[in-house]
């Protein structure tokens, strides 16, 4: 107890010393943790599942024309079956075959209810081990049967039971509600809110189930206890083979892979682990450094205390214990500091970092807290406490001087290093950012809203579109099938013996006025006009896998399923996926089949208050329709590439962090080379060094330590930056430069704050410290 009475007051009589050190510690902590707990939510995805080891996901990969795809974890629907059908004595247990479906597909007496479809067998609710709490257990073997979750039960029915109620899916096949299953939370990849059973799709004409095609199906199987991963993906290769001979020109491949590892085994995902995690223990390092070097700054000022407590019979361990009290006591205080800055933050961080900000601090995460808690501990109180209690009792009759300063330069290389490390990423990240965002996608999607209605025939439509084109907002309307950079279905195109060339993303317009509605670049030719799917317009890529001269494409033909297709057209190259793909092949055809649904608006300016309008009078044009949905493609197109924003803004959160606390530990290293070197500037001063001289020395050992340091943390930056760019398929031409201008920008800061610290003493009068000795 007495020890911590001392510490206590220790630590009051120095507030200014210990608000700093609260400060900078409450603050490392804060970035620490949170990106440290980000890190443990993204690799705890699906692990809410009971048996979550046993729950593996297929994925699958075309082998086409002799290039290999990318693996996907979309499966073609007779795989379950097969993979099931042959290994359920052995190996699996249970298997299921599901498809999601997003937008406004349920619906209760006109009503839409908004949630997230999945379409599953019968096996869905033994492969995961979900609860079902009320209703029928054999619904999803049934067709025109579904379940809800509790929690979308509670929304829309409230105490009322939902079983056996009718609703509506996908405008017109009535589904009866056959019981309530228990929502696992939103901490994983298989969201839904809604499971129809797979057997409603089949009975309203859903195909999609063979084997070389309609690969939209996400497969799991649930394995039996003790199965080997390696001997299953041998038997599940050896399905493939049965059923789909390889040959030169096509082949399958699949394997089971954990559920676990599906999110975490993502490149996106690893690559953010790994560089989250790096940034996370670089602020924990700074933060616990930068307290040693507070600390140990007040050496020579506390040297004479710690002589004092000696002499009254105080040893080493006694020592050694007053300043861990104390260190624990700082980091406490920090620790509540950093509390309030989350309560604070929150707002922002959900708005600018994570909606569901508040689950990667939750309760389930406080081990993580602890964690970075024992770590700050370890490095701030072990090293400071180790030195003072090695003071000897002698101090307190004579002035300390400490001699050796390259530990304090060693402290103040790695802060420097990791500021100009975040420095670095900050620049890069800004600059990637920026250069996607005003890159040129290949279409307008701004002022352009996309609306998905339910279909109800050519004629609804072409009324439909007379009223979209009457509202005095709307510039233009069209009509197709899928707004650019949402990805596209595939179509094989192949030779003239039928075996597949390619894959090319496929589309589908109502008539050419959608293509100059969105704006694409007509280079070549024509749009088609032709509705049976004879001719199409293809893209500068898909010119190039088909050997083809931009100027000379027009005219010659492929094939696709069992039809040729001449080329009437040639586009520029769009963005028709994101920036994380490379260049897709592309070709689009005017077919009047009913799939060209949606209809494209373009609104006229000022797109706020023409988009606010459109809302307004919504239930107007929503009249008679179950399905509906509105989307701004332009904020659709940024919203893709949020989470470059987020990571941004995490970076350039830390980096401000970063720099607050490493300018608190030079502040520290000025203070205590002020006080060690006093007498010698004095001297300096009398023999007639002036106030820039006196400046130029005590700065040249900051810049000494800053120069190297900053050089090793660009360095670095570039090569974690160049890790982190790989994502990407375009890359912004200044990077380097970036790193560059970073670096030199936080040599200048430094120097500046060396300079601002020295002033003062390098102006005083020299009398006053050399009467101090």
């Amino acid at each position: 107890m007495q020890k911590i009475n001392f510490a206590i007051r220790t630590l009051l009589h120095s507030r200014g010393s210990t608000l700093v050190k609260i400060l900078s510690i409450g603050l490392g902590l804060a970035m620490s943790c949170f990106l440290f707990a980000r890190v443990a939510y993204d690799n705890l995805i699906d692990t809410c599942f009971n048996d979550y080891g046993r729950i593996y996901q297929l994925n699958m990969q075309f082998k086409i024309g002799g290039n290999e795809l990318s693996w996907q974890e979309m499966c073609v629907g007779k795989l379950t079956e097969g993979v099931y059908s042959a290994l359920g004595e052995d190996m699996v247990e249970a298997a299921v075959m599901t498809r999601r479906f997003f937008g406004n597909n349920i619906s209760r007496d006109n009503e839409i209810l908004p949630g997230i479809v999945m379409v599953a067998d019968s096996l869905f609710f033994k492969t995961f081990g979900v609860e079902i709490i009320d209703g029928d257990h054999n619904g999803l073997a049934q067709p025109g049967k579904m379940y809800i979750s509790d929690r979308m039960a509670r929304k829309y029915f409230g105490d009322e039971s939902p079983v056996g109620r009718m609703l509506t899916g996908w405008d017109d096949i009535p589904i009866q509600v056959s019981g309530v299953y228990r929502d696992w939370g939103e901490e994983s990849t298989i969201n839904t809110d809604f499971i129809v059973s797979l057997s409603t799709l089949l009975e309203n004409h859903w195909g999609g189930l063979g084997w070389k095609g309609g690969d939209s199906w996400f497969d799991y199987i649930l394995v039996k206890d003790g199965t080997d991963p390696e001997a299953l993906n041998r038997k599940i290769m050896e399905v493939i083979e049965a059923n789909v001979p390889p040959t030169d020109d096509f082949s399958l491949k699949a394997a089971a892979i954990p559920l676990r590892d599906v999110y975490r085994g993502q490149e996106s995902v690893r690559m953010s682990t790994w560089t989250l995690s790096l940034l996370a223990t670089l602020i924990l390092i700074v933060t616990a450094l930068n307290y040693v070097l507070l600390s140990l700054s007040a050496l020579s000022r506390r040297a004479k205390a710690i002589g004092v407590h000696k002499c009254s019979g105080a040893g080493r361990g006694t020592i050694f214990a007053m300043f861990a009290i104390e260190t624990l006591i700082i980091i406490a205080v920090g620790l509540v500091f950093a509390a309030f800055c989350f309560y604070v933050a929150r707002r922002f961080a959900q708005e600018s970092i994570y909606d569901n900000f508040a689950a990667y601090i939750s309760a389930d995460r406080l081990w993580v807290v602890a964690g970075v808690v024992v770590l700050t501990f370890g490095i701030a109180a072990l090293i400071p406490s180790v030195v003072f209690s090695k003071i000897p009792v002698s101090q307190v009759f004579r002035r300390f001087v400490e001699k050796k300063h390259r530990w304090k330069h060693s402290l103040l290389f790695v802060e420097f290093a990791g500021m100009s490390l975040m420095g670095g990423l900050l620049a890069m990240v800004i600059a990637q950012y920026h250069y996607i965002m005003d890159l040129d996608p290949g279409y307008e999607p701004d002022n352009v809203v996309c609306i998905t209605r339910s279909n109800d025939g050519k004629e609804h439509r072409e009324a439909l579109m007379k009223v979209y084109a009457s509202l005095p907002y709307v510039d233009q309307v069209a009509i197709g099938s899928m707004p650019p950079g949402y990805g596209y279905s595939g179509e094989f195109v192949r030779d003239d013996h039928g075996s597949p060339l390619f894959s090319s993303r496929y589309d589908n317009w109502n008539n050419k006025d959608f293509a100059e509605l969105m704006g694409f670049r007509l280079l070549h030719g024509r749009y088609p006009e032709a509705t049976d799917g004879s001719e199409a317009v293809i893209n500068q890529e898909f010119a190039r896998l088909m050997g083809w001269k931009d100027n000379d494409a027009v005219g010659r033909q492929f094939r696709i399923s069992d039809q040729n297709v001449t080329v009437c057209g040639i586009i520029k190259d769009f963005i028709t996926g994101t920036l994380y793909q490379e260049q897709q092949p592309y070709m689009a055809m005017t077919e009047d089949n009913g799939w060209s649904q949606r209809f494209f608006l373009k609104l006229k300016e000022p797109f706020g208050q023409s988009y606010a309008s459109l809302m307004a009078d919504e239930k107007e044009l929503m009249e008679g329709a179950s399905n509906f949905s509105c989307v701004s493609l332009g904020t659709q197109y940024r919203q893709t590439y949020h989470s470059v924003e987020v990571f941004r803004t995490m970076i350039m959160t830390g980096a401000i962090i970063l720099l607050f606390i490493s300018m608190i530990g030079l502040f520290g290293y000025m203070r205590d080379e002020m006080h060690r070197r006093s007498r010698e500037i004095a001297i300096r001063k009398v023999n007639g060094a002036s106030t820039a001289e006196v400046i130029e020395m005590i700065c040249r050992s900051v810049m000494t330590v800053a120069i190297p340091a900053v050089i090793f943390g660009s360095v670095a930056a570039w090569l974690i930056g160049r890790y982190w760019l790989e994502q990407f398929s375009v890359q912004a031409p200044s990077i380097t430069a970036m790193y560059l201008l970073s670096g030199i920008i936080i040599l200048i800061l430094i120097a500046l704050a060396s300079t601002g610290m020295t002033l003062r003493t390098a102006n005083e009068n020299p009398s006053k410290s050399l009467r101090s000795e």
